[in-house]
């Protein structure tokens, strides 16, 4: 008698819309490197390793075991502990809330998202509620339908608050997100954020933001290739 294989959850497939014209570029640039005789098909050359690169880099990234360890680096660098109170923002699949619920085993873990098909292949809300019910975390884990521009929980709530490859999907008003993010943090609590535009939030939005606001002991981690940038929200004494 065959025991029957435990359900393994399904995380979906990363920017799948970019995916398929990274795919195309490369395609394009290897064909363009074999058929071009002058010294332009060097500069197809590297195109083609670039797409390549980039394309091997968001399957990789899609997969379970890369998520696995991203989130645990994550979660360890917030130093995520039991009882807290946690926010991912644009949870998706909700891998990293997962991963968070089984570090802190007490508390709250809330994924917001509003669930476009163009940043994960088969975004939804049900694979995520059957994602955190297979991982068997739906006493900690629980999910909104919400815009990370107008989060739904009163201010000073979340111990941490984190988002991870969300921030450049959002616009306009794209520092709204931010100022949001910091208004529902408690004071002293962990703002943790992975994504491609750290450049911008680091030096064009936390130098604007108001007293009360203000983030401090900014620093940065890597994992791999992927840099993960972390800071506090200034206590009010």
């Amino acid at each position: 008698m065959h025991k029957k294989k435990a359900k393994k959850p399904k995380y979906g497939l990363q920017a799948p819309k970019e995916l398929l014209v990274f795919v195309l570029l490369t395609i394009v640039f290897l064909i363009a490197f074999i058929f071009i005789s002058t010294l332009w098909k060097y500069f197809f050359l590297a195109g083609f390793i670039y797409f390549l690169y980039t394309t091997i880099r968001i399957l990789v990234g899609s997969t379970n075991w890369a998520r696995e360890r991203l989130n645990k680096f994550i979660v360890t660098e917030c130093k995520a502990k039991k009882g807290m109170k946690i926010l991912d923002v644009g949870c998706g699949g909700g891998s990293l809330s997962i991963a968070f619920a089984k570090q802190i085993k007490e508390g709250e873990v809330w994924g917001i998202d509003i669930w476009k098909k163009g940043d994960l292949l088969g975004n939804a809300p049900e694979r995520t509620l059957e994602n955190i019910k297979i991982e068997g975390v739906e006493n900690i884990v629980k999910i909104k339908s919400a815009d990370a521009r107008n989060i739904p929980f009163p201010d000073n709530y979340f111990d941490i608050v984190s988002s991870v490859f969300t921030l450049h999907n959002i616009h306009p008003d794209r520092e709204k997100a931010i100022f949001e993010m910091i208004r529902v943090l408690k004071p002293g609590g962990i703002l943790a954020i992975v994504d491609t535009m750290i450049w911008w939030l680091k030096y064009d939005i936390i130098p604007k933001l108001p007293k009360g606001k203000r983030l401090i002991n900014l620093r940065s981690k890597r994992y791999f290739l992927i840099k993960l940038f972390l800071a506090e929200k200034e206590r009010n004494f």
